[in-house]
């Protein structure tokens, strides 16, 4: 989801990293962050949860994303972190309904959150799962939007 996504077009003054683990799944995230944890990064941004949609219920793909957030702020305490939620999906329609209910229960959480839903069909390449390489600029605005909040450095780690 986030590799069209120019690392360098959303830093400005800010340092931010952006890396995209395709395919992988929120358990796979556990062992994808560790090198990015050992830097220390004062701000996370966790794009995750789409692999998981097609094999998990919606609570447990919840609760993978909220275990996830909690190592990363047991590891470093003064981090914020940051829950991207989970673009639509196209190409599977119970896929797509846990998606739902995943973004639904997380907007109930007192969790930072970023709302993409502003992002939509024409944004997806014709399988329906992927975004468009050019149309990916909506997912780095809201990404940036949220940034911009914080004073201190960010980095961006996401699957």
């Amino acid at each position: 989801m986030i590799s069209g996504i120019n690392e360098g077009k959303i830093s400005w003054n800010r340092k931010v990293k952006v890396r995209p683990f395709s395919g992988a799944s929120s358990y796979d995230m556990r062992d994808n962050l560790k090198p990015l944890l050992r830097k220390a990064p004062d701000n996370i941004i966790l794009h995750i949860g789409t692999c998981n949609l097609r094999y998990e219920s919606s609570t447990q793909v919840v609760d993978e994303i909220l275990a996830i957030k909690n190592i990363i702020k047991k590891t470093l305490p003064n981090s914020n972190v940051i829950v991207s939620n989970i673009i639509e999906r196209l190409d599977d329609p119970e896929a797509s309904l846990c998606a739902k209910e995943v973004n639904d229960h997380l907007s109930k959480l007192k969790i930072d959150i970023i709302d993409n839903s502003n992002i939509g069909k024409l944004e997806l390449c014709k399988e329906g799962l992927h975004l468009n390489e050019w149309r990916s600029g909506k997912l780095a605005v809201n990404f940036i939007k949220r940034i911009k909040k914080y004073r201190k450095k960010s980095y961006s780690s996401k699957k």
